[in-house]
Parts: C-alpha cells; structure tokens; sequence
C-alpha cells in the first residue's frame, strides 16, 4: 500500500479565505464571514479523511470518469 496522504496544512483558514475570496473578486459581507469560516475548516476536515483514505498498488487513476458508462 501507499503512505495516506495528508492534506495541506492551512494554518490560517482566514487568510486562506481572504486570499481566495480576493482572486476572485468576491465580497464577504461581515455577517456572512464567520460562517463561511466554519464552513471552510469543516470542508477542510473532510478532505483529510478522503486524502488519508489508503490505496493499495493495484489502484489506478481513472483517465476519463463518464456517469453512463456501464
């Protein structure tokens, strides 16, 4: 099997949050901040389980993925 990956490490969810928010040129009202802040750090969290999710050698990275392939 593989080591788990682990997720980057965002120590400053907020300055992840401003940075984002101003590459695309979006305006978080002050009463909206604090929820999109836990909104984050939970989107965070739940990526570290799926990153340290283990896959075995026989795993391959699908090419093309297609929801009505048999």
């Amino acid at each position: 099997m593989k080591p788990a990956q682990t997720r980057p490490h965002f120590h400053d969810i907020e300055a992840m949050v401003d940075a984002n928010a101003a590459a695309l040129g979006l305006t978080i009202d002050a009463e909206h901040r604090a929820g999109v802040l836990i909104n984050f750090e939970r989107i965070a969290n739940l990526a570290q389980t799926v990153m340290e999710f283990p896959l075995g050698e026989e795993v391959e990275l699908a090419p093309v993925f297609s929801h009505d392939r048999p």
